[in-house]
């Protein structure tokens, strides 16, 4: 079994998603370790202070300076955030280079299986890269938020790798912003990975369905059961991304910016994921009462598709 070192970036916001992300890992993938950098005090209070395994925090103060610490002053929060991702996973890389396997995952995913599929497509390959598989309704989107998704970013630990993640992480350092540039190719931390194939040899365009499936190409596929599990086409469910989903409450959730969720990812994706959110809701209240964040200001979430548990 290989050993997973996965990275992630998590905020006050992300703080429930982050948590049912790690049960998830933890029931899917058994040798792994979570590097966690908390963006703010808050949250790297409340999570060192939770039973969690398989995790090191780490606090974003204690590592900005030089570069950080100027893009930090010279960017906002969410942009700020994007470019903490690169930075955690190449300090992962540099500090535990033994690790064969590295993977930086949004904070808001949540696996379904295992992940040993996706290295199973290209043992050999340096980087892997997620497509966003658009469905027919987000094709104009590649225009903006390009072919590839950064949230999850995988890598084999060698000399390819670490050149294009350093690569990447200084592109970041020079510009990270939240408003797209389609004449520069330039959206956030994202878009400059679809320089990879171009710049670094041996970069794996991952094939599964079932991987990095969301909202912006669910639609596209077909989702059913097999054997208990849920298959996007003929490919298991890996994982799921959850941008868009707001949590207005512990019982109260907003699935989707774009579109109402059909009944079947309804059921057997979107359902187990807002129950675990609901166990950490409950859970995290109950032991630190003042804490108010994690929940999204109702004034700005999409009414598209509330759902109740």
């Amino acid at each position: 079994m290989r050993t997973f070192h996965f990275t992630t970036v998590v905020s006050t916001e992300y703080i429930y998603k982050f948590l049912a992300m790690q049960d998830s890992l933890f029931k899917h993938c058994k040798n792994y370790h979570l590097f966690s950098l908390c963006v703010d005090a808050t949250v790297y209070n409340i999570l060192k202070k939770l039973p969690l395994q398989n995790i090191t925090l780490l606090l974003a103060s204690d590592l900005e300076k030089n570069e950080l610490l100027e893009a930090k002053n010279n960017r906002n929060h969410h942009e700020y955030c994007w470019t903490l991702k690169p930075f955690i996973l190449n300090h992962a890389m540099k500090k535990y280079k033994d690790t064969k396997y590295f993977a930086h995952l949004d904070s808001d995913l949540f696996f379904y299986s295992e992940l040993e599929p996706i290295i199973d497509e290209a043992p050999l390959a340096s980087l892997f890269l997620s497509d966003h598989n658009n469905s027919e309704k987000f094709m104009t989107s590649y225009e903006t938020s390009g072919r590839f998704n950064t949230g999850f970013v995988c890598c084999k630990n060698d000399l390819t790798a670490n050149a294009a993640v350093e690569w990447w992480l200084a592109k970041c350092f020079e510009k990270c912003s939240l408003i797209a540039n389609p004449k520069e190719e330039i959206y956030g931390d994202q878009r400059y990975v679809e320089k990879w194939p171009l710049l670094f040899p041996n970069t794996h365009i991952i094939n599964t369905k079932g991987a990095n499936v969301a909202q912006w190409n669910v639609e596209g596929f077909r989702i059913h059961n097999k054997d208990g599990k849920a298959y996007i086409n003929d490919d298991k469910l890996i994982f799921y991304h959850f941008s868009g989903l707001s949590i207005l409450s512990k019982t109260q959730y907003s699935l989707s910016t774009f579109n109402k969720i059909a009944d079947a990812p309804l059921k057997m994706i979107y359902i187990p994921y807002i129950n675990n959110l609901y166990k950490h809701i409950a859970a995290t209240t109950e032991r630190f009462p003042s804490f108010k964040d994690g929940l999204a200001n109702r004034k700005y979430a999409s009414t598209i598709h509330i759902e109740n548990i």
